[in-house]
């Protein structure tokens, strides 16, 4: 369930901001994300 967001989401950042870029706009960098730790978090938040 972690493991495909994080494996395609360093491919996502790329992606957004190779298009902002091209398209004539600042690039958009989006923030890294820890899926592990977020899914901990939510897990301990279910408890």
């Amino acid at each position: 369930k972690i493991n495909a967001p994080a494996i395609a989401f360093p491919y996502l950042r790329a992606y957004i901001s190779n298009l902002t870029l091209q398209s004539g706009f600042e690039p958009r960098i989006l923030p890294s994300i820890n899926f592990v730790a977020l899914s901990k978090e939510d897990l301990h938040s279910m408890l």
